[in-house]
């Protein structure tokens, strides 16, 4: 006879259904394959097991399974864009764990650069090392784009400035 397994719950991950064929008196081990969304909220979930024969239900197993909450560091995907002395950058910033989270984001610098960086990022200096730092909170799968820029254009200008006073100066005199 046939015996239809039907596995249900509140997760569409988890539902399935196999149909296996058993003899009477047979043993049979079925194996079912279940894996979780990875952004799944960390609780305890059932499943429960059904078995039918001919429509008729034989009986309900039921199952519990816990999904544990998983917390990682933030993946950053990082684009630099450059044009005469001045970069843009972009970090996309995600949360690849399963609960929401609150965590650093920090950009080594040096210390010309965090003289001449904007973007919202504070500076923060530790052992030694200058670094932008943002704070974020972010929900699982949820991503943030984060901008500075690097402008090393008025520095520049100031420089040839100074230096075309400094020629006329001594043309002049």
């Amino acid at each position: 006879t046939n015996l239809k397994i039907r596995i249900q719950s509140d997760m569409p991950e988890f539902v399935q259904e196999q149909t296996i064929h058993l003899s009477p008196r047979q043993e049979k081990a079925v194996e079912f394959l279940i894996t979780p969304n990875k952004y799944q909220a960390p609780r305890e979930y059932s499943l429960f097991f059904i078995l039918e024969r001919m429509g008729q239900l034989i009986k309900i197993v039921e199952k519990k399974v816990e999904i544990l909450p998983v917390k990682v560091p933030f993946s950053i995907d990082r684009t630099d864009e450059k044009v005469l002395l001045k970069t843009s950058t972009a970090l996309q910033v995600t949360n690849e764990g399963n609960v929401a989270d609150t965590q650093s984001i920090t950009i080594p610098v040096s210390l010309w650069q965090s003289l001449f960086t904007s973007g919202g990022a504070r500076v923060e200096q530790e052992q030694g090392q200058r670094n932008l730092v943002w704070e974020k909170t972010l929900n699982p799968a949820e991503s943030v784009t984060l901008h500075y820029t690097t402008n090393y254009r008025i520095p520049a200008y100031v420089l040839i400035v100074i230096l075309v006073l400094g020629m006329f100066y001594l043309y002049a005199r």
